[in-house]
């Protein structure tokens, strides 16, 4: 799973940046593509009832939860409008590269802020991890050399 992820993530990023799109329209694509998907599992999760946005509930938090969920959309689609704007105007090593920080802060967050175990498993995909971002920098740093 994670070697197909890795590679559809690759390609979709690369037609991406090489494409040019504007970044709302492709967003609003994106959405559209996912809409039926969305809906389906809404409807799913409707029917088994379980769903609280249509829950007949008409407490405080309740309302709350209904708030929430609908501003998921926009508290969503802000942030990946501004990545989809910046990914067309930055080179796509450097994505590639900035790819591995978010990982690291998640792990770093879990294992210094919410105290969860930090294992040798852990320790070894971390090394690879980064030994792999060593790599990337040496050979950008290289082609610098060369290129000057």
């Amino acid at each position: 799973i994670a070697l197909v992820l890795a590679f559809t993530f690759g390609i979709y990023g690369a037609v991406k940046k090489r494409g040019g799109y504007p970044a709302v329209p492709t967003i609003a694509v994106e959405g559209i593509v996912a809409l039926p998907f969305a809906i389906v599992a809404l409807v799913a999760v409707a029917i088994a009832g379980q769903s609280v946005f249509f829950s007949p509930d008409m407490s405080l938090g309740a309302w709350q939860t209904r708030v929430l969920l609908v501003l998921t959309g926009p508290i969503t689609a802000v942030p990946l409008i501004l990545f989809a704007t910046a990914a067309n105007k930055t080179p796509l090593s450097l994505i590639g590269f900035i790819q591995y920080i978010s990982p690291t802060i998640s792990l770093l967050s879990g294992v210094l802020v919410l105290g969860e175990p930090f294992t040798s498993a852990h320790a070894v995909c971390f090394a690879c991890i980064w030994a792999g971002a060593v790599l990337v920098i040496a050979d950008a740093i290289r082609k610098q050399v060369r290129q000057r």
